[in-house]
């Protein structure tokens, strides 16, 4: 099963004694009614995460339990459904408050796209390549307009309908290709790309199978022949189904770009563990937008993940062997579905998002060089996308488990 940003489901506490916290989640000192409100945590037997969910009442109050006998808090977080940066704690109190600053935007260009190398906004950015995005489908939105709704695999079937039964797939969408029609919000990466959306997810975010994403990538890249695929998805049980379906869209030509994880630890996940896979994990930095107290939740405890230049691996993202890359993955903020046509935006934290904006540096390197657009579609094409994308990553001076080849740039 596939989970998108926070893990796995909550273990059952039947019989263990709880702690309950009172999270009061505010915004410019008003109180976030509906925000989304996670506690996340280790099982102190098997060491791995779990997540106790729910959503904050309409005083902006939400409450969870966990089993201190059980379980070791990592962290609170909190995500609105539009219109504020992310949250986060680590105080464990029996009341505990979360501020989610109001976004705020200046420009089609914010930190992440000059952390890429992208320091002018072109509309027609990645124009040429063709993109799948397996998730939670997409939007409506109207910044992504152009994006092709290709239906939803759900248990084996493949049905027209796949919008965004969640929020997640509508954001790593807006990362990649947004095309704003103002001069206020953040675009894609490569907004000139031509987007293909598949829905794994019956709802909400988590619960995909295996065996549909599968499909998915059969679908995108052996019947619609797109270059690339997003995966901003992961799990910690490999499958063969998966495995044998991204070797075949290698066959014909598609290269597959996955999430590593979010375990804060090792090993990367899958599918992005699998041969001929990027892998790619969360890059931070300390920048506008976000509290001084969330960014300290995410960044890292330890100065071996940190880099000289203030970037660091975010202390929940998963590593280790076979990382690719690192790219943007905290104080990110991206479209969600917006059914009245209003541009809204949220903003969470991930491998998710990194994922995303590596497909979009990828998308607008490879639009741009006439040697790939010339080659057909096969084994040679995908190696060469990988390729590309070895030679755009610069190292951030980490150790490779933590940083892969470093974070890819485009050359301009």
């Amino acid at each position: 099963m596939f989970s998108h940003q926070l893990g796995k489901p909550r273990i059952s506490q039947e019989e263990a004694d709880q702690f309950t916290i009172d999270v009061n989640v505010t915004s410019d000192q008003h109180a976030l009614a509906g925000a989304l409100v996670f506690l996340v945590v280790v099982n102190k037997e098997t060491g791995a995460q779990h997540v106790h969910s729910t959503v904050a009442n309409g005083a902006g109050v939400a409450q969870l339990t966990y089993s201190p006998e059980q379980e070791t808090p990592l962290y609170i977080s909190s995500m609105a459904s539009s219109g504020t940066w992310y949250g986060a704690s680590c105080s464990f109190d029996d009341s505990v408050t979360i501020e989610c600053p109001p976004l705020a935007f200046d420009g089609p260009l914010a930190w992440w796209h000059q952390s890429v190398g992208i320091n002018t906004f072109d509309p027609n950015l990645g124009q040429g390549i063709k993109v799948g995005l397996i998730d939670t489908g997409v939007g409506p939105h109207p910044y992504l307009a152009d994006a092709v709704d290709r239906g939803a695999i759900i248990e084996g079937i493949h049905v027209a309908d796949g919008t965004d039964v969640s929020y997640h797939g509508t954001m790593m969408a807006g990362l990649i290709a947004a095309r704003p029609a103002d001069s206020r919000h953040p675009a894609g990466i490569a907004p000139g790309v031509s987007l293909s959306s598949v829905r794994v997810y019956k709802d909400g975010a988590h619960g995909a199978n295996a065996d549909d994403v599968a499909k998915a990538i059969r679908h995108l890249s052996v019947d619609i022949g797109v270059d690339l695929i997003n995966l901003s998805l992961s799990s910690d049980t490999p499958s063969e189904a998966q495995a044998a379906a991204i070797a075949d869209a290698r066959a014909v030509g598609t290269y597959c770009i996955a999430a590593a994880g979010n375990s804060g630890g090792e090993p990367v996940g899958y599918p992005a563990a699998f041969d001929g896979v990027a892998a790619i994990s969360a890059l931070g930095k300390d920048v506008v937008g976000p509290t001084s107290e969330t960014n300290n939740v995410f960044s890292p405890s330890t100065d071996d993940k940190k880099a000289k230049s203030g970037a660091y691996l975010s202390s929940i993202s998963s590593y280790g062997n076979g990382l690719k890359a690192l790219a943007p993955g905290t104080a990110i903020a991206s479209t969600v579905p917006s059914k009245d046509g209003v541009p809204i935006y949220a903003s969470q934290v991930g491998s998710s998002d990194a994922t995303a904006i590596v497909t979009g540096v990828l998308a607008a390197h490879l639009s741009s060089d006439p040697k790939y657009q010339a080659l057909e579609r096969g084994i040679a094409r995908a190696d060469y996308a990988a390729q590309s994308l070895d030679g755009l990553c610069q190292t951030l001076g980490l150790l490779p488990q933590y940083q892969g080849l470093g974070e890819p740039k485009l050359q301009t």
